[in-house]
């Protein structure tokens, strides 16, 4: 395959098409079973729906960051299991994170998870406004950016150092 026509752009997007469109599915199906099991619906639906979409493109461009970054898919995934695994710790969610170190705080805040769950915390637990997660989303869409530029980045390097595929003529 020659990949060398083919922007980086359209190969991350390409990429992360799949996941997005398997994410779309997984939210509708936690809420129908939200709607059967009655469980009490979000009052800003909205809200969340925008801050639920910029988690997963920010988690997506992350996650095909380092994909492209390392040698192989199974090297990858267990990089960003490392980064998971204490995600729900250092991310504030049981733990506030304002009682952490501050090495932890930093290491917290490069993690999509963190802004998502204080975002996350004012919709559903404090019944806040939206207007109220915005620091977070702002946080969020740094983020994502930081992510898509250096995958950008990474995905162009890669394919300049892929050896130039020979066309078989028949």
């Amino acid at each position: 395959e020659n990949y060398k026509g083919t922007s980086a752009f359209v190969m991350l997007i390409m990429k992360c098409l799949p996941i997005w469109i398997i994410s779309v599915v997984n939210i509708l199906i936690l809420s129908a079973m939200g709607w059967y099991f009655k469980i009490p619906v979000l009052e800003n639906i909205f809200g969340f729906a925008i801050l639920a979409t910029v988690f997963i493109m920010t988690c997506t461009f992350l996650g095909a960051l380092f994909s492209v970054l390392l040698p192989n898919a199974l090297k990858a995934t267990q990089f960003l299991m490392i980064i998971a695994s204490p995600a729900f710790i250092i991310g504030g969610f049981t733990w506030p994170s304002s009682a952490m170190p501050t090495a932890i705080q930093y290491l917290a805040n490069i993690i999509p998870l963190t802004p998502f769950l204080e975002a996350f915390k004012i919709i559903l637990i404090q019944k806040g406004s939206f207007e109220l997660t915005y620091p977070y989303l702002q946080h969020l869409l740094i983020l994502m950016a930081v992510y898509f530029v250096l995958c950008i980045l990474a995905l162009k390097l890669k394919v300049k150092k892929l050896p130039q595929a020979e066309t078989i003529e028949e």
